[in-house]
């Protein structure tokens, strides 16, 4: 996670900063942490079962080793079918329309709840820089959120595809300002919008915000158990990559 000339204090600091962030609320990660689990030790190493996991099965990982028992590790990455930003948007009639403005403002943040990073991303800026952001919790997926945002229920929410919010990149961008991008670079349509880690002012911030751009270019993740004799890993990966080059496959995503 970065230099060795950072002290034991700073590195403790930014791991009980991610870890309070969830670590109240274990359940709510439950699902894919069977998941997870099951991967390494009930499915036959046969080649013949993928999984595709949300990338905070790597942050949970690092923060709540204890209720995460498996390690990602080991696991066989087939692949990636497409990379993700954590963006944070507000909505236009926010009061708030900038990072500054949200650490005198507060803003209403909807999530999904503590395990996603519509939560952990905003919550980590929070702890980090000050801001304001509060939460309302249990909203179920994209369209919930959406709809909220319409109504007025909620000022800002976080989305790993703007694209999702609109036909157009200007449609979306005339209904949302992105305060942040979580990820290694910028979107294309979107390079306007800072990355998350151009926040960091200190060794600490800089960890973490490294630790969840990183995480986030996990994006879904297509993965085997461990195992898995060499020769059908090698043509599971071989198909993975012709399933992505597919033309049919493109048409239908």
């Amino acid at each position: 996670m970065g230099s060795n000339l950072v002290s034991a204090g700073e590195y403790q600091r930014a791991i009980a900063i991610l870890t309070a962030l969830i670590e109240k609320h274990p359940d709510q990660f439950e699902a894919y942490k069977q998941l997870a689990e099951a991967m390494e030790t009930t499915i036959s190493p046969d080649g013949l079962t993928m999984a595709m996991t949300t990338h905070a099965v790597v942050i949970h990982q690092m923060v709540l080793p204890e209720f995460a028992h498996y390690d990602a590790r080991r696991w066989i990455w087939l692949g990636n079918m497409a990379p993700l930003r954590n963006f944070i948007g507000v909505w236009h009639t926010a009061a708030a329309q900038t990072l500054e403005e949200a650490k005198t403002k507060e803003v209403i943040v909807g999530a999904t709840g503590r395990n996603s990073p519509t939560f952990i991303v905003p919550q980590a800026i929070n702890e980090m820089i000050g801001t304001k952001f509060k939460f309302v919790l249990g909203y179920n997926g994209v369209a919930d959120l959406n709809l909220a945002m319409e109504r007025g229920e909620i000022e800002a929410r976080s989305t790993s595809n703007p694209q999702v919010l609109g036909v157009s990149a200007a449609e979306v961008k005339a209904k949302y300002n992105f305060l942040i991008q979580a990820g290694l670079a910028r979107i294309a349509g979107y390079e306007e919008f800072p990355l998350l880690n151009d926040l960091a002012k200190g060794e600490p911030e800089r960890r973490i915000f490294e630790f969840l751009s990183k995480s986030a270019a996990l994006a879904r993740p297509v993965v085997t158990n461990p195992g898995v004799p060499r020769e059908r890993l090698e043509a599971l990966r071989r198909a993975f990559e012709a399933t992505m080059s597919d033309p049919a496959f493109l048409a239908e995503a």
